[in-house]
């Protein structure tokens, strides 16, 4: 649904629409745009996934230090307009889920085990991002590492419960 690396998903195809009005989108990417917007007003704008084109531009010049000379700035709740299962977005506009994407999913995963009962559960997305609730196997809150970029060397570690944690890299301890 968000991503935006293949021409098959919803996110992709949306932002190829962007500039020709309201678009009839599918109910999950309906319910990821309005996290989007929600999160960006509870920052007041510090998260923005209307960071599109510039991703896209950081990936087209690889170890560029600035960003490029732009024109106005452009905010989420400027770009995109929401509403049910329509939504717009400005033209040159575009989306990025890289920041709120795999959270949401963590999120998607941790109610559907809860709704099926499980007690306690840690779960790891490419390890950047987990969501842990319950206790582990000796009955304790999950311990996670917090690794550096060398898997070797680990800052320190966090207890989760009921919570998630997105790093650079960690592990289970």
């Amino acid at each position: 649904v968000l991503t935006t690396w293949r021409n098959d998903g919803q996110l992709y195809r949306f932002n190829q629409r962007a500039g020709e009005g309201p678009q009839l989108i599918g109910h999950d990417l309906a319910t990821a745009l309005a996290s989007m917007l929600r999160l960006s007003g509870n920052t007041d704008s510090a998260f923005d996934p209307a960071v599109g084109p510039l991703v896209d531009y950081w990936r087209e010049q690889p170890g560029l230090a600035a960003p490029p000379a732009a024109g106005p700035e452009v905010r989420i709740a400027s770009a995109l307009e929401l509403n049910g299962d329509r939504a717009s977005l400005l033209a040159n506009s575009a989306l990025d889920a890289g920041g709120i994407g795999k959270g949401l999913a963590l999120d998607a995963a941790v109610d559907l085990l809860l709704s099926l009962g499980a007690r306690g559960a840690w779960l790891n997305l490419g390890g950047s991002s987990q969501a842990a609730f319950g206790s582990d196997s000796r009955g304790r809150p999950w311990r996670v590492a917090v690794a550096a970029l060398d898997a070797t060397t680990v800052h320190g570690s966090v207890l989760l419960d009921g919570r998630s944690l997105s790093t650079s890299r960690s592990r289970p301890v």
